[in-house]
């Protein structure tokens, strides 16, 4: 039996999908289904063709954590998760195989959603680092959350990235709630209790 140290998603964005289905994810969400991968050097051409300009150096270190995960992790082994999210680290044996799946919400467009919270407004160093992580997740969209809106240089930057993303201030955010909200699963409404109310507009 061996243990396993892995990840999921940098900024733990896989967590609680993980921890609820009990699954294990490392990312690498552009690569397609690695099951009939024979060898580590089909991996290290298939990962060179997704990502070309990536160092001899990142190449080895990338394709050795993956060839790990799809062929050198067997059942019966340990996975250790250190949490992002909180102050703890999750622990599991493995039930199965590698399997590959496009049921995690990575299908396209992949979204990217980043959220600023307090009430200052959110400055133009917040939307560039959302760029960046668009491109580094090669997501198609992205949707910048800011409840204390945003300075003047922020919207217009935004302007010329128009079509991959969208800012969102309080009142916008708090329009999708209602618009969406018995839409929205039963576990989140119990987090956040609404209830829709009635009034008669008198004429004047």
């Amino acid at each position: 039996m061996s243990v396993w140290l892995v990840r999921a998603g940098r900024f733990g964005e896989n967590e609680a999908k993980a921890l609820d289905e009990g699954i294990v994810t490392i990312g690498w969400n552009s690569m397609p289904d690695l099951a009939k991968v024979a060898s580590r050097e089909e991996l290290t051409a298939l990962y060179e063709s997704l990502y070309p300009d990536a160092s001899k150096g990142r190449v080895a270190n990338q394709v050795g954590q993956i060839w790990a995960f799809t062929s050198r992790i067997n059942q019966g082994d340990l996975v250790v998760l250190p949490l992002k999210t909180q102050s703890s680290i999750a622990i599991g044996k493995i039930a199965g195989n590698y399997t590959y799946t496009t049921a995690m919400g990575f299908g396209s467009p992949r979204l990217c959603v980043q959220v600023k919270s307090g009430q200052s407004p959110a400055d133009v160093t917040v939307l560039r680092e959302l760029q960046g992580i668009l491109q580094g997740y090669q997501a198609q969209q992205g949707l910048l959350v800011s409840w204390g809106g945003f300075k003047k240089s922020v919207l217009n930057e935004a302007k010329q990235s128009f079509f991959t993303i969208r800012l969102w201030d309080s009142g916008d955010l708090f329009k999708a709630i209602v618009r969406n909200y018995d839409r929205l699963p039963d576990e989140l409404q119990a987090e956040l209790p609404l209830k829709r109310c009635w009034a008669l507009v008198l004429e004047e």
